[in-house]
């Protein structure tokens, strides 16, 4: 694993599998606005290194993200990303402990197709299972 991003806090981490082509993005506890804007442009960035739309999402130890970060993410980061990327991808999701948190990544993933973003989102409770089905899924390139 190459690792893309590493908050200061380590409440966010990302890395690339680059035997198994997808970004495994880690997060844990309380994670501030800043951190989750840093971490979702260094994922913007290392796509134009590592070419993949497969993503692994281990939310299982985040408690918390707010909504100034929820919002950013629907309404500035997602069509910014698929307008550069194009909107075909595939994302396995490792659930948060935290229920309200699981119903917002819920929101968020219905918020992308209604965006016109054509991907496939599937939830699962543990990582390897989460893992274990990511690396099965075959997308298309980004655009460059």
């Amino acid at each position: 694993m190459q690792e893309v991003y590493r908050s200061v806090d380590n409440t966010q981490v990302t890395w690339f599998d680059t035997e198994n082509q997808y970004y495994l993005m880690f997060t844990k506890g309380d994670v501030s606005h800043k951190i989750y804007q840093e971490s979702n442009h260094a994922l913007y960035d290392a796509m134009l290194t590592y070419k993949s739309m497969k993503f692994c999402y281990d939310l299982s130890e985040m408690k918390r993200t707010d909504m100034v970060s929820r919002a950013w993410y629907t309404t500035s980061f997602l069509p910014k990303f698929f307008r550069r990327y194009g909107g075909h991808f595939v994302a396995a999701i490792v659930r948060s402990q935290n229920r309200f948190e699981n119903m917002s990544t819920e929101f968020l993933a219905k918020a992308a197709s209604k965006l016109g973003m054509q991907g496939k989102v599937e939830f699962f409770d543990d990582l390897e299972s989460a893992k274990s089905w990511i690396v099965q899924q075959h997308t298309a390139p980004p655009n460059p």
